[in-house]
């Protein structure tokens, strides 16, 4: 790479973050980190207002203010991003899909062409959210101020077999998982069990924002919280499920951690990863008499006893 392009690229990364340090700038720039002295200095000549600060905080970082020169798309990326404007246009669970599509519209606007043509995708929700758009958003947007100012919100909530319960909530995060928007939140209602769990934002019936603040756990870990469907911290374990008949399905996703597939013969797959038990239950079951548990012993216990607990319903 020459010069020119190293401080283009240079740039670019600046421009993207609020901060960085030189070792960082070296790594990204796959260069030396005495070189980052030269081309930031390169670009201040030609204009670019860089402050640099030293210390253990210290670094590099462009003033985004002044004027920053524009960069055309290629008909390939406008049609890409034209792709995710559709796709995500024909979604229920992206709430802010209008304000993203004026944002999109506007860089468009600047890189589109007469010649460039665009295939709508056709985008199909199987199971849709049964809850419309702007009572989601309302509700996100009331969780939302309550995440952003540190406020406590009192809910009244609707569990799985749909009895109500009243909660005081802290909320951490709002997020998306499988297509439903999820808050992480602590309860304060919960005494005897860890109080951080996950409660589904369609599932939150009145919401009240209350002036009451609280303090937000210095050393919360949310991924413990996030890469599990439970309410409990992650524990994955190592399973083994056998899979008939579903081969190629089965090679198109990834299921969990560290996950080997083996074909046993053209009718059947081996799957070994590192999953929770509750995510483990779910895609055996889901794939019915094509799917085995093998291992761990506890596992295919569990999903004996769903089985079971299933065929009793239908006595």
């Amino acid at each position: 790479m020459n010069r020119t392009a190293i401080c283009i690229k240079l740039l670019l990364k600046l421009y993207s973050v609020e901060k960085i340090n030189r070792h960082d700038l070296a790594l990204y720039l796959e260069c030396n980190e005495r070189n980052i002295r030269e081309y930031i200095n390169e670009l201040r000549v030609a204009g670019y207002n860089i402050n640099s600060s030293r210390g253990f905080d210290g670094g590099y970082s462009l003033d985004k203010n002044e004027f920053f020169p524009g960069l055309k798309l290629t008909d390939s990326e406008i049609k890409d991003l034209e792709a995710g404007l559709n796709y995500i246009s024909n979604r229920q669970d992206f709430i802010n899909k209008d304000e993203f599509g004026n944002a999109i519209a506007k860089i468009l606007a600047n890189s589109r062409n007469n010649s460039s043509s665009f295939d709508m995708i056709r985008v199909v929700e199987k199971y849709p959210l049964n809850i419309s758009k702007e009572e989601l958003k309302n509700k996100y947007e009331l969780i939302d101020k309550g995440i952003k100012n540190h406020q406590k919100v009192k809910v009244l909530y609707k569990g799985n077999t749909g009895n109500e319960k009243e909660y005081v909530l802290h909320p951490y995060e709002c997020f998306i998982y499988n297509n439903n928007w999820y808050v992480l939140a602590w309860n304060e209602s919960l005494r005897n069990i860890d109080p951080i769990g996950r409660y589904k934002l369609n599932r939150f019936i009145d919401i009240e924002v209350l002036n009451e603040g609280f303090k937000r756990i210095k050393t919360f870990d949310e991924t413990k919280y996030i890469d599990n469907l439970s309410i409990e911290p992650a524990k994955k374990i190592l399973v083994k499920i056998l899979f008939i008949g579903v081969n190629t399905a089965i090679k198109e996703r990834i299921y969990g951690d560290k996950q080997i597939l083996t074909e046993i013969s053209s009718e059947s797959i081996m799957l070994e990863c590192q999953m929770t038990e509750f995510d483990a239950i779910a895609l055996v079951l889901s794939y019915g008499s094509n799917a085995i548990a093998l291992q761990p012993v506890s596992l295919v216990e569990k999903v004996k006893e769903s089985l079971k607990s299933a065929l009793k319903r239908y006595e």
